[in-house]
């Protein structure tokens, strides 16, 4: 193992030890019965999310794990115990509310649902920008627009968040119209393998895009245990007292049979795995074999990870942050990973890790703060008759909000027109100019005359415009209705060679194809 390898070591070490950091053992023969608290749940969550991005970029530095780079290789198969838990805490927190809280389907909507489609939609509106917009990622207009409503996933990793909510729904309307608990809880047992089987069926999703809902075994490979978290939920205290009861050997019992089934799982998806499909073979035996394999090794992952939440109980400053912005810092940090690690064989892996990472937790922390602040602002309970407060200085105090919100409705109407404004300019830069191009380009070159210069596609010249700048060129040499062109300017250097854009022999004027200019050779010229 060389040096580079135990560095990256230390990013899981160093998560370790943050979690250790005034972390409550449980005296011998107790437990920590609020284990699975709002705030304990929280921060599971936190460190699932930094462990997530964990696991995807050893999935980039080590090829999917096929190239050891030491230790961490081994989060590159652990993506489905993290998503694992934030599904079962997920379902665990919504039964918990059902039964503590009265009226609660009642301000479910206002409470519940702006918590995840808001992040989602600031999410898509980022994405599309930078990604979309900015990285020219985007195929089409209509694609575009999907991808603004989220129809179409810009940010593939909100897929979570698209099924959390589908979730939520069936819950919400389940349990509204079912009022006996277990019937409810059978009821949508049914409805979460039906979703799965909807997704395992329908395979993966082979357009440019990528980003169609449940095409993909992440959709379902997990989802199962948001139900389990319901029933835990459900019968919380039975499953507590049995689990005390018999701590001593369900821990180690449950620790060896985790490993075991791992292996097994590892090497079921060797052989088989959810991508033994092809042009009349779906594969959906290999695909039921891995996803039956992974639910029992996620089954005793998660029941590993409660029996030690049960004894040890974490709570310092760090974690709770990271149990604030855990949503955020999931969403958000791909768009770092994606255009960092572009270069990272330019970089020393460990500097790409922290770059990562230290960006994500940055960009998570301004996007909780914006959450927050539009959650707050359209769930917030709006008053519609003054004479409901009893005093002079809650009038005032409602009007001061009335105006408030009105500066803010005005603040927020000239950011949506701004942005509209960019967005509108870069669509058209993206779709309509390149056609308008096309028809001029046409038309100069069947009237070119040798010497003439005409434009002829586009490139990132300065190397700040994506593509935007449109080349030059000098017609050469005409015959008949075809010219040969050569580009007045260097296009790009490497090395000691200039490389000057030529076609291969000559163009057609009359039956022009879409100028492309990667399917354009270079001829070398030296310097």
């Amino acid at each position: 193992m060389n040096t580079e390898h135990l560095i990256l070591c230390l990013f899981p070490l160093a998560l370790l030890v943050v979690m250790l950091i005034k972390a409550k053992i449980a005296p011998k023969g107790s437990v920590h019965e609020d284990f699975l608290s709002l705030q304990q749940s929280k921060i599971m969550q936190g460190i699932t999310a930094v462990c997530i991005i964990y696991h995807h970029l050893s999935q980039y530095i080590t090829e999917y794990g096929n190239v050891w780079k030491g230790p961490i290789t081994i989060f590159s198969s652990m993506g489905i115990f993290f998503t694992t838990i934030f599904f079962f805490c997920s379902g665990y927190g919504l039964v918990t509310s059902y039964k503590t809280k009265p009226d609660y389907l009642k301000t479910f909507f206002n409470k519940r649902m702006p918590s995840v489609l808001i992040p989602f939609m600031l999410s898509n509106i980022i994405y599309l920008i930078f990604v979309g917009l900015y990285f020219r990622n985007i195929g089409s207009m209509l694609e575009g627009i999907g991808s603004f409503f989220g129809i179409i996933l810009i940010n593939t990793n909100t897929w979570f968040l698209v099924e959390i909510m589908i979730l939520y729904l069936a819950f919400y309307f389940i349990f509204k119209h079912i009022k006996k608990l277990g019937k409810a809880m059978t009821i949508m047992g049914i409805f979460v393998v039906a979703l799965i089987a909807v997704s395992l069926l329908l395979g993966h999703d082979n357009s440019d895009s990528g980003g169609h809902w449940f095409m993909g075994e992440w959709w379902y490979n997990t989802t199962i245990f948001f139900w389990v978290g319901m029933l835990v939920a459900q019968y919380y205290d039975k499953m507590l007292a049995f689990v005390k009861k018999h701590y001593k050997w369900l821990l180690p019992v449950t620790v060896v049979l985790f490993l075991v089934t791992f292996v097994g799982e590892e090497a079921v998806r060797m052989f088989w795995g959810y991508y033994q499909e092809w042009e009349g073979h779906p594969g959906y035996g290999a695909k039921a074999l891995t996803l039956f394999a992974q639910t029992v090794v996620c089954f005793f992952w998660l029941l590993m990870i409660l029996l030690i939440g049960l004894k040890v109980k974490l709570n310092n400053v760090l974690l709770i942050l990271l149990s604030k912005i855990s949503l955020e810092l999931y969403i958000i940090h791909d768009i770092f990973k994606v255009h960092i690690t572009i270069s990272r064989y330019e970089r020393e892996e460990w500097v790409v890790f922290l770059w990562i990472l230290l960006l994500s937790i940055g960009a998570a922390i301004l996007l909780h703060l914006a959450n927050q602040f539009f959650i707050k602002f359209f769930t917030e309970k709006r008053v519609r008759n003054e004479d409901e407060y009893e005093t002079f200085e809650q009038k005032v105090k409602a009007k001061q909000r009335k105006k408030n919100k009105i500066k803010l409705a005005f603040a927020g109407g000239i950011t949506i027109i701004v942005v509209g404004i960019f967005a509108g300019k870069e669509l058209y830069n993206l779709f309509v100019l390149p056609e308008k191009y096309y028809e001029e380009e046409v038309a100069l070159l069947s009237e070119a005359e040798v010497g003439d210069e005409i434009f002829f596609g586009t490139f990132d010249l300065e190397g700040t415009s994506h593509g935007k700048d449109r080349i030059i060129w000098t017609v050469v040499d005409k015959q008949d209705d075809r010219v040969l062109l050569v580009s007045k300017y260097v296009v790009a250097s490497h090395g000691d060679y200039h490389f000057v854009l030529l076609d291969d022999l000559y163009i057609s004027a009359g039956c022009l194809c879409q100028p492309v200019f990667h399917s354009v050779p270079f001829l070398l010229f030296r310097r």
